[in-house]
């Protein structure tokens, strides 16, 4: 059953957090625990993003009050490299937003996640 908001009833969204330390791989891209891989296109898929795939939104998007770490699943994946992502409130509310491939990144399930209150 999925919550309907956080205490006092307050629309609430799910948050990726992460538990360890993000830092810079040798490619620019940011890793957590571990160390980054030297060749991270060794890994087959590695940073393919598909249809149905849970995603993290990397940045604040306050037109639609989204916040870098917001969760959402990927419903279409553009020709042109764009990605439409549906985000869902913990009310049932949704949103679907066009976002580019560096406005999000695949969730690697290396946090945690939480509730966060939604943007009013």
């Amino acid at each position: 059953m999925i919550n309907q908001g956080l205490a006092g009833g307050e629309p609430a969204i799910l948050s990726a957090v992460p538990n360890q330390e993000e830092r810079a791989g040798p490619d620019g891209r940011l890793w957590r625990g571990g160390e980054p891989r030297s060749d991270p296109s060794s890994v087959l898929g590695a940073d393919m993003i598909q249809e149905l795939d849970s995603v993290i939104l990397a940045c604040d998007l306050a037109t639609h009050g989204l916040k870098k770490g917001d969760i959402g699943t990927v419903v279409l994946v553009g020709d042109t490299g764009s990605y439409e992502v549906e985000f869902i409130a913990a009310d049932g509310e949704t949103k679907l937003v066009a976002l580019s491939r560096k406005e999000i990144r695949s969730l690697d399930h290396a946090g945690s996640l939480q509730l966060r209150p939604a943007a009013n």
